[in-house]
This record gives structure tokens, C-alpha cells and sequence, in this order.
């Protein structure tokens, strides 16, 4: 009997280990997306497109996700009005392949200061049914979030923010370079006028993917210019960061590369005035939009208009000499002509560019569904915005992807709408020397 009860036990045993094994089996399950790995146009060439969810037969719906009201209503509704304005003209010529014209369905994923994560989730489950792709979700949690939903639905993404994930993922379609590559390119141009023997650099950067990309970029730098790097400080988003920039005032710092949102680079300048530092600022894209100029006093106006740099990328507002550009101010001329100079209304304009190239090249596949719209970036190649955005280099599938290497330099400046000038004559479309080395992960 008791040789009998010890085998039972063992049985029981097995049987719970083997069903934890089920369990812990089933936790691991990830979806895959069997990614088309050369362009291909399909079966339905040269057909017309088949009605499909967000394709009714003659309008294409796009799906935009994006704080549209708040503080963070400012950044959400200038991107959002930059898509627009580019759909409107295409639209007004005829639409993708002169025929098919393009809505943008919305939601408001706004919270009091920033977008809300469980808010843009619902967003997706509800647009994800009316349309064949997102013009732009916002937030990079959001989108890593959405992984396993997104492989369902095979839904092409574009992304609001430049997120080294975005590189190598084939359901995410970036437009420009990363936040790494703002770095390098950022402190590269910054080093290139300084002597590199006595220069000290250091960091201010968030405590999140955002800044551990802009870390990966600095990390690279200066090792590359072999300067002194001699403190790197981490923040959260709204805390105090006094005793941050204390320190770093304390390390002798001559510049300081900095991340974070146009949220928090007001008191981020207003302390470093305070402490009359004569520290330079190098701030990554998404620390500024024009209404900042708003909320700065006398103090640390001055201070910003002496060592504040911005990393963005693309032509210099107004240059009509770029064609891409002159394109733009045209449509803005015609369909938005109050439209005052903002980085982030070009962003906008250039993420429905690029998704205007996918479509034209899934129609050609005769396959408007979300996963032909996805499937057409294999046949893109290059998506090409005449000089507005540098040229993204796509080829057959995201292991192919180059990434672009200008960004432009710019610095504050009280005199111009977007209050941002370039920051010299080369500052615009700059490549570091060591920008094209480094290697984004296969």
C-alpha cells in the first residue's frame, strides 16, 4: 500500500509538472509576422482593389491615435494638421493613384499632460476594425504594447516618436532617424567647433527607452572624439532636477546633451540660468515645440537664446530652393495657408508622404487590405520626400533598412516663428563623420 501511494504521488506529480510546463508554454506563445522578404507584387497586379475593412471601393481610411486636447494637445493637433494638409492636396489631385481619395479617422488619447496609455490601446481596438493602417499613433509604449494585437491584424503603423524599435520592426514604418543618431549627430556637430583636448560633455537624460536611445548615441560619440564624458544623470519626468544640474555644474560640464519633452525643458533651462551656468544645452527633438517660448521668463529666455541647440531633422522652414519643401508650402498656401513654422507640422506632413507611397504601391498590387498595405513596403524601396526629410532607404524587408544620417542643428532664437534658426551654415542636413558607423541591431 505504501509503495502504491509514493507511485501515486509521483504520477500526480508528473502530471502537475506537465501541466505547468503547458501553462508556462502557452505564456511564451509570441506571434509572428512572416515578413515578405523580396519585393513582390502579388496575384492581384494590376487589378482594382477589392472592398476590405477601411477600404469601402473608392476611400481609404486612416487611422490616427494622438493627443488632441490638454497640454499635450499642442504636440498631437500640429502633427495631426501636417497629415492633413498633405491628404488634402493629394486628395484634391485625385487621391492615391488619381482615384482613391483618403480620410483619417481620430481619437484623442490625451491625459492632463501627456498621451494615456490605456486610452490609446482601447483607440487601436476600435480604429483597428474601420481602417487599413495608422497615419500615427503616439507613444512608444503604446506601440510596443500593441505587438501581438498588431500581428493579428497585420496593420502598418507610423510611429510619433524615433524609437531605435521602429528600425528593424516590419509592422512599424519610421520616416525619419532615431533618437541615437539625434544624438550623435547633436554632440558631433557640437564637438566639430570645439577643441576636443579640454571639452567635457555629459548627459541629462530620462529614465526611459527615449533616453536610453539618446545614452546608446552619446556612449558612441564620444568615444569616437575620445572627450571627456564625465557625468551621466538620469531624471524622471517632472521631478526636481536641481540637484541633477547641481551636479553637473559641479563636473565643470561644457555641454550637456539632454532628453526629454517640451514638458520639461522649461524648468530644466530656468535651473540652469539660476545657477549662472555657462553650460550649452543640446536638446533631442521632442524637448521642444514654439509655445515653450511662452511660459519663459526674462532670465532664462536669455540663457536659452545663448546655449540652447536642437536636434531635428529635415529643411530649414520656408527654403523653397529644397522641392520637397516648396511642395509643402504650396499645399499650406492652398489648404492651410495660418500655418506658421513648426518642426512638428513638417513631421506630420512627411508621415503621410510616406504612407502615400505604401498605398500607391499596394494599389499597383491590386490589395488595399491591411496586410497588402503592409505587404507594399517590400516594393517601396526608398521613400523619397524631395529634400523636405532625408531619404529613407527601405529595400525588400526591415533587415535591409538604412537609416538616414542628417539630422539639422538648430538654436532658440526670439526672432522667428518656430523660434529656432539653424545653428550655422552646415548645421542643416548635418552628418557627423561618424554618424554612417554605427550599427543599428539586425
Amino acid at each position: 500500500m505504501y509503495k502504491r501511494n509514493i507511485l501515486i504521488i509521483l504520477i500526480l506529480c508528473v502530471l502537475v509538472l506537465a501541466g505547468c510546463s503547458k501553462e508556462e508554454k502557452k505564456k511564451k506563445v509570441i506571434l509572428k509576422y512572416d515578413e515578405v522578404t523580396r519585393a513582390t507584387l502579388g496575384p492581384n497586379e494590376g487589378k482594382d482593389p477589392k472592398k476590405t475593412i477601411g477600404f469601402d471601393g473608392e476611400m481609404i481610411s486612416l487611422g490616427v491615435i494622438t493627443p488632441q486636447s490638454g497640454d499635450s494637445g499642442y504636440l498631437g493637433n500640429v502633427i495631426k494638421i501636417g497629415n492633413q494638409t498633405y491628404w488634402d492636396a493629394k486628395n484634391y489631385s485625385g487621391g492615391v493613384d488619381g482615384r482613391y481619395k483618403v480620410k483619417l479617422i481620430s481619437k484623442d488619447s490625451a491625459n492632463e499632460s501627456s498621451y494615456d496609455k490605456e486610452l490609446s490601446i482601447s483607440a487601436y481596438d476600435e480604429l483597428s476594425k474601420e481602417v487599413v493602417a495608422f497615419q500615427q499613433i503616439m507613444g512608444d509604449d503604446v506601440i510596443l504594447a500593441l505587438k501581438n494585437k498588431q500581428l493579428k491584424n497585420k496593420q502598418l503603423i507610423v510611429p510619433t516618436s524615433f524609437s531605435n524599435s521602429w528600425v528593424r520592426n516590419p509592422l512599424v514604418l519610421p520616416v525619419a532617424n532615431t533618437y541615437t543618431t539625434q544624438a550623435i549627430n547633436g554632440v558631433g556637430y557640437y564637438l566639430s567647433k570645439k577643441d576636443t583636448n579640454i571639452i567635457r560633455v555629459c548627459s541629462l537624460t530620462l529614465n526611459d527607452s527615449y533616453g536610453n536611445d539618446a545614452d546608446s548615441g552619446i556612449d558612441y560619440v564620444v568615444k569616437k572624439y575620445d572627450v571627456n564624458y564625465p557625468s551621466k544623470q538620469k531624471f524622471n519626468s517632472g521631478e526636481n532636477i536641481t540637484s541633477k544640474v547641481e551636479k553637473l555644474v559641479a563636473e565643470k560640464c561644457d555641454s550637456v546633451l539632454f532628453t526629454g519633452s517640451f514638458h520639461d525643458i522649461n524648468s530644466v533651462l530656468k535651473v540652469f540660468a539660476s545657477k549662472a551656468s555657462k553650460i550649452d544645452i543640446i536638446g533631442l527633438s521632442p524637448s521642444w515645440i514654439p509655445e515653450v517660448d511662452l511660459t519663459l521668463d526674462q532670465a532664462t529666455r536669455q540663457y536659452a537664446l545663448e546655449h540652447f541647440y536642437v536636434v531635428s531633422s529635415g529643411a530649414s522652414w520656408g527654403d523653397t530652393n529644397v522641392p520637397g519643401m516648396k511642395k509643402m508650402m504650396q499645399d499650406i498656401g492652398i489648404f492651410k495657408p495660418n500655418q506658421t513654422s513648426n518642426q512638428n507640422f513638417i513631421l506630420g506632413y512627411v508621415q503621410a508622404w510616406a504612407m502615400d507611397q505604401v498605398l500607391e504601391k499596394a494599389v499597383a498590387n491590386g490589395d488595399l487590405s491591411p496586410e497588402g498595405v503592409t505587404k507594399a513596403l517590400s516594393n517601396v524601396d526608398t521613400l523619397s520626400f524631395e529634400g523636405l526629410y532625408p531619404a529613407y532607404e527601405f529595400g525588400p524587408n526591415s533587415k535591409s533598412r538604412v537609416v538616414p544620417e542628417p539630422n539639422s542643428i538648430y538654436m532658440y532664437t526670439t526672432t522667428k516663428p518656430s523660434y529656432l534658426m539653424p545653428a550655422g551654415e552646415n548645421s542643416i542636413n548635418y552628418a557627423d563623420k561618424y554618424s554612417s558607423e554605427y550599427k543599428y541591431g539586425k
